[in-house]
């Protein structure tokens, strides 16, 4: 599996619209439980552009998460193999 690490990162408010220029058709969305539970996620899934093909969530990163939490997104990144991650949460879901 081959990292790439961005040349750019958006984070203001309204970003999420930018992908439509990017010629993004894959997004994987990385987050924790919290931000499913207070509805940031869903409103983060439903400001997606109509150009998004396909995108995969996955909720499993907790605060401080050990090395085979990890990995296990590591596993979920290959099998997506998306052109975009969203990071919706804290320090560590952007890290």
């Amino acid at each position: 599996m081959q990292v790439k690490v961005p040349n750019q990162i958006h984070f203001n408010p309204g970003s999420i619209s930018n992908l439509k220029n990017l010629n993004v058709k894959n997004v994987f969305i990385l987050t924790g439980k919290s931000s499913e539970k207070n509805g940031i996620l869903q409103k983060v899934i439903e400001h997606l552009p109509t150009t998004i093909q396909k995108y995969k969530v996955s909720s499993s990163i907790s605060a401080e998460p050990d090395i085979e939490s990890i990995k296990e997104v590591v596993k979920e990144l290959g099998a997506f193999n998306p052109d975009c991650f969203i990071a919706v949460g804290g320090g560590s879901v952007i890290d």
